[in-house]
């Protein structure tokens, strides 16, 4: 007999138990694994490709479509026989006893980026004033709401060209003629243009803007 009775086992810990095999081999699928992930890891150049590939279409999206590129201010002269005569300016040369210096346009520059010809190009432009009292200091003139507000439609832009529109429905004498019997004169104007954008299209490059001086002579 047994002084110290039975010989009872210890409960195992909870949770699931694996008997350990008898004569296996290490197992090596991590290493393998480890291996099979390391060559299936994309090179770095491929990488820098397909996201300059991405970037590019999403700057292609962003920019396809018509733009503005710039404004030019002109005055045009009537020498005899109609049509007048154009000429670039960077300032308008009339004060509150002279004439006007001639008919006023501006010239707008449009882009299509596109490969398509974009048909039905709305182009809207508005006109305003820095006035100041007459006799008063040049510089501290304040900005009025618009005096001139107009649009012209482009019928067709083919894909990938630039084409200068000119817009010459302005019109500065009777605004000038009323701001003077009310004591004022301007010391600059300001042209703001905008394209009217399609469905989807972002507004940047649809919108700019130009000022010129005015001279008192």
């Amino acid at each position: 007999m047994n002084p110290t009775g039975p010989v009872q086992s210890l409960p195992l810990a909870p949770g699931p138990h694996r008997e350990p095999s008898r004569g296996s081999p290490p197992m090596e699928t991590p290493l393998r694994y480890g291996v099979l992930r390391a060559n299936l890891r994309p090179p770095v150049g491929f990488v820098c490709l397909l996201t300059m590939g991405v970037l590019f279409l999403i700057s292609g999206v962003v920019w396809a479509g018509v733009r503005l590129q710039g404004i030019e201010w002109q005055v045009g002269v009537m020498n005899g026989k109609p049509p007048r005569k154009f000429r670039s300016i960077t300032s308008w040369v009339q004060g509150p006893d002279s004439k006007s210096p001639g008919k006023a346009r501006v010239l707008v520059s449009l882009v299509n980026s596109d490969s398509k010809t974009v048909e039905g190009v709305l182009i809207r432009y508005a006109l305003s004033a820095k006035m100041i009292p007459i006799g008063g200091v040049r510089g501290s003139g304040i900005w009025t709401v618009p005096f001139w507000l107009e649009e012209r439609r482009v019928p067709k832009l083919p894909g990938v060209q630039q084409k200068q529109i000119p817009l010459a429905h302005l019109d500065f004498k009777d605004y000038f003629k009323r701001m003077k019997r009310l004591g004022y004169w301007p010391e600059a104007i300001k042209a703001q243009v905008m394209v009217e954008p399609k469905e989807g299209e972002s507004l940047e490059g649809h919108i700019l803007e130009s000022e010129i001086p005015v001279e008192w002579k």
